[in-house]
């Protein structure tokens, strides 16, 4: 009867870490409306950010998370400017964003009136 426990309890484990395995959770960030998510593993996808944009290339974590933010703020910054930075939490949402990601204190106004200097978007592999 112990053996079956421990036998239960053994294969227990092991779906369970297939399940995590193959179910891994995608992180996402949101300013306002816009949003973007990325995966916390590598990834093959055809994307604008390929080389060749036609072909399947290979996405890493930390390249898939800068561009969902850097897609985010661009996002938020068209929302912002068209609402003529009127929206105080827009603006202190897209601020704190760029901050914690870029480690820069710079305004919303500015980010965004001058997004190509800080906003650039890198090529996947």
């Amino acid at each position: 009867m112990f053996k079956y426990i421990l036998l239960g309890i053994a294969i227990f484990l092991i779906v369970m870490y297939a399940i995590g395995f193959f179910l891994t959770p995608t992180s996402c960030v949101e300013i306002g409306t816009c949003s973007s998510c990325w995966q916390p593993n590598n990834v093959s996808l055809t994307s604008d950010y390929c080389p060749n944009p036609s072909v399947a290339c290979n996405a890493k974590p930390i390249d898939q998370q800068h561009n969902a933010v850097v897609d985010t703020l661009f996002c938020a910054c068209n929302t912002a400017k068209s609402n003529n930075y009127a929206d105080k939490a827009l603006n202190d949402r897209i601020e704190q964003v760029f901050t914690n990601f870029f480690n820069k204190q710079v305004s919303a106004r500015e980010l965004c009136d001058e997004s190509s200097t800080y906003l650039v978007n890198v090529f996947y592999d």
